[in-house]
């Protein structure tokens, strides 16, 4: 982790020391729900190169993370922005009937955090996450079991 930590201050020479802490602490995957045992979770360093350049990443999968799918309890959806928008996240079954709507507000440079909890979705089986940014709209795939 300081190797790391280390190359990444070496590429990114005009950040500082706590700017390059924070961008590795909110690209975790537990920083909105630390714990004492777990702590702020893993890094993902290639967010953290996300959060310090201020790119929009050419991987689609750095922008909305999905876990666990398929899930029977709670289903957590990460999204990440290198700029501040406006999101509308929704949930189709798969005969096309909504079931979920939320539009969210995406601060620059930070994760936001939905929980779509086993009650959310009407009944086990395929779902489709439909999330529209300003500029694009992304689709993943949702298993209840």
């Amino acid at each position: 982790m300081a190797g790391m930590a280390a190359c990444l201050w070496q590429s990114c020479s005009s950040f500082s020391n706590m700017q390059i802490l924070h961008a590795i602490e909110i690209s975790a995957d537990h920083f909105l729900t630390p714990d004492s045992l777990y702590g702020n979770g893993i890094p993902d360093f290639s967010i953290v190169c996300l959060i310090l350049n201020g790119n929009t990443p050419v991987r689609d999968d750095l922008i909305i993370q999905l876990y666990p799918n398929p899930f029977s309890g709670v289903c957590i959806i990460n999204f990440y922005s290198s700029v501040p928008q406006n999101i509308r996240a929704e949930v189709f079954d798969m005969l096309g009937k909504r079931v979920l709507d939320r539009s969210l507000f995406l601060p620059a440079i930070d994760k936001y955090q939905l929980t779509i909890a086993d009650g959310a979705l009407p009944q086990k089986g395929a779902y489709v996450l439909r999330v529209t940014t300003p500029g694009k709209v992304f689709y993943r795939k949702i298993i209840r079991d």
